[in-house]
């Protein structure tokens, strides 16, 4: 992971953690009007979050098409590996 998107994302988490904390300790409403705001904006935090997570999966995979092509790969192939499980013998 590059150091810049590691910033970017552990600087949303920590962003997240105030937000909320700061929303408990300061929150002037009673106990149902407070969870259902805290309710409405960790369900907005998480919808962040998850939109940081794509658009970086994302950038991952054009980075990733961008060396492919860069290096002259056309085609990959995909194999599918098999591990043969079974009893394992140890001489002794």
């Amino acid at each position: 992971m590059n150091d810049r998107s590691w910033d970017r994302f552990s600087g949303i988490l920590i962003g997240v953690a105030i937000g909320f904390l700061a929303g408990v300790l300061m929150a002037p409403d009673k106990g149902e009007e407070t969870r259902q705001t805290l309710k409405r904006r960790t369900q907005d935090s998480i919808g962040q979050l998850r939109q940081g997570a794509e658009g970086f999966r994302e950038s991952l995979n054009e980075r990733g098409k961008a060396l492919l092509q860069r290096s002259g790969v056309t085609e990959i192939e995909i194999r599918e590996q098999t591990s043969e499980v079974g009893p394992e013998s140890s001489e002794a």
